[in-house]
């Protein structure tokens, strides 16, 4: 789950959907409607947790594959975010997280061969929701 980047919206990633979902809200919080934003062709794997950079590009880890997907603010799929060198007994990226104010981004990979965390540049620099997972 991840406010949006001026936090008129809330995102959340449905698992077992392979969607991400968008709520709308009105300056008290109140949700002013929801929809499917997003269909995640994740292969084998499912959605898990997300983060939302300063231009509103949203972050989403992949439960089942090493790697994470990276969406512009209208669901078009601007990169994916592979691991470099060996993969062998690694099967999720479930978590990640953003430096607010720099690019240096983080997420969690884990699997039968261990748990690491392993950085890439993210597409904008990190804000507040920026923390995902």
């Amino acid at each position: 789950i991840s406010f949006d980047e001026d936090y008129q919206g809330l995102w959340f990633s449905e698992l077992t959907e392979n969607r991400v979902s968008y709520l709308r809200l009105d300056g008290e919080g109140r949700v002013t409607s929801s929809h499917t934003a997003i269909r995640v062709d994740g292969g084998i794997a499912q959605t898990d947790s997300i983060a939302v950079d300063a231009n509103g590009n949203l972050y989403q880890g992949l439960h089942g594959r090493p790697a994470m997907a990276v969406f512009n603010r209208n669901g078009e799929r601007l990169a994916t975010v592979e691991l470099r060198g060996r993969t062998e007994g690694l099967e999720s990226a479930t978590n990640v997280a953003i430096t607010p104010g720099g690019t240096k981004a983080y997420m969690t990979v884990s699997g039968p061969g261990g748990g690491f965390l392993y950085t890439f540049d993210a597409l904008a620099k990190g804000i507040r929701q920026s923390n995902g997972g």
